[in-house]
């Protein structure tokens, strides 16, 4: 029986719609340690779709609605692919990510293939956000590797999630997360954003850098004592750069919550993911504040907006801001920046393969940050995803520049006596 959409897949679609096709997809590949033949690998992906219950939805209209129904499982086919050389094999990867496949409904949310290069095996995995987000994706590929190794999969379900979605709806839960974001957006009325003018145009482009080693332990020294953590000094770092920029003392920076509760879910491949706005505050205590100062103040009270913030976490942000423009004069977004704060490792022990995700080329938002710490080396890696109509190459790196010395002075202040 057909289902309406989960509120993190509203999101997804509204996306979508908003911003084309390309910005709803993730790309992965994965070149194995040990290559598997290809029938092995084979049998490997056919057991992780019978194991995995949202690897077979579709979705339709019904009476001009998104709905979503399980299939029952059939024949896949998995092509294999063959390259000269293993640099051919990654371009070829990364034109697949941006050339994302068309969302017919009905049809297939996800493509897989096998490559070959040089005697080495690998997968190139391509899902649409109804289906996975970047933890489900990394599930996937450890899924394929327990298969191929013939360990037991924990693996949860989809629908499960799916029924505690149509129970949350109707919970008097949804009115009280509801009630906390319109408190915040209250605080900030009238949005702050980043880019000056708009542009049909969703080109973007990456810049990647990283947080020197010695600042990458400050931070998180510094988030200890503070009583917070790093993701919370990112948030204000890039917070304040960004408001500093425009001359505001305040704005929200969207932000994506895991939105995953219990073991269970952690094990489920699906679109939990959500995205939800944090209020940055950076007015001083008053004008004679130094800058270390109100750099404390500012990172003591994100620490307990945080806090707010992830108890009302299942709060979908598209029916969020469906219900603010319903009550308030509100036309655009809260917000046009975003962090993705990856707090987890991507073992390559676990999935058994180096491991690459794939920039598509194109997003909604002015800014995207990524920061992870994937191979767990102890350095912060910043990607910085930003649309080329609205920012240039230059002012990505002046922002970084700021969000940077903002760190530097939230280190200082954890030094400071409480």
């Amino acid at each position: 029986m057909p289902q309406q959409l989960t509120l993190p897949q509203q999101n997804i679609r509204q996306l979508q719609q908003t911003f084309g096709p390309a910005a709803a997809w993730l790309t992965i590949s994965a070149v194995f340690h040990q290559a598997p033949s290809v029938d092995r690998l084979r049998e490997a992906l056919r057991l992780t779709y019978l194991q995995t219950d949202a690897m077979r939805l579709r979705v339709t209209a019904q009476k001009g609605e998104a709905v979503q129904s399980f299939m029952p499982a059939g024949e896949i086919d998995i092509p294999a692919v063959d390259f000269r050389s293993l640099r051919a094999m990654r371009r070829w990867t990364q034109n697949l990510a941006e050339t994302p496949l068309p969302s017919t409904p009905g049809t297939p949310l996800w493509r897989a293939y096998i490559l070959r290069a040089q005697g080495q095996i690998g997968l190139a995995l391509q899902c649409h956000h109804l289906i996975a987000d970047a933890w489900g994706l990394y599930l996937l590929a450890k899924r394929v590797h327990d298969n191929l190794l013939k360990r037991d999969v924990q693996a949860g379900s989809y629908a499960d999630f799916i029924t505690a979605q149509q129970a949350y709806l109707n919970s008097p839960k949804r009115a009280r997360d509801f009630a906390y974001f319109e408190g915040e957006f209250a605080l900030c009325p009238q949005p702050v954003y980043l880019a000056e003018k708009l542009s049909p145009s969703l080109a973007a482009k990456r810049w990647s850098t990283a947080l020197p080693r010695e600042l990458s332990r400050q931070v998180d020294s510094a988030a200890e004592r503070l009583g917070t953590t790093s993701y919370a000094l990112f948030l204000c770092a890039l917070g304040k750069a960004a408001a500093d920029l425009r001359g505001a003392d305040r704005l929200f920076i969207g932000t994506t919550v895991l939105n995953r509760i219990g073991r269970r879910e952690l094990d489920t491949v699906g679109m939990f993911v959500n995205t939800v706005p944090v209020l940055i505050d950076c007015k001083p205590l008053s004008p004679e504040s130094d800058s270390v100062s109100a750099a404390a103040r500012i990172v003591s009270a994100q620490a307990g907006r945080l806090i707010g913030i992830f108890r009302h976490q299942r709060c979908g942000y598209t029916q969020l801001l469906a219900d603010l423009r319903a009550k308030y004069e509100l036309s655009g977004g809260l917000y046009d920046v975003m962090l993705n704060f990856q707090n987890i490792r991507f073992d390559t022990k676990e999935i058994g393969a180096d491991f690459r995700w794939h920039f598509s080329g194109q997003q909604g938002e002015t800014l995207q940050l990524h920061v992870h710490d994937w191979a767990g080396e102890g350095v912060y890696h910043l990607d910085y995803d930003y649309r080329t109509a609205l920012l240039r190459a230059g002012d990505v790196r002046r922002l970084h520049r700021a969000a940077a010395e903002n760190m530097r002075a939230f280190c200082l202040a954890s030094t400071l006596p409480k």
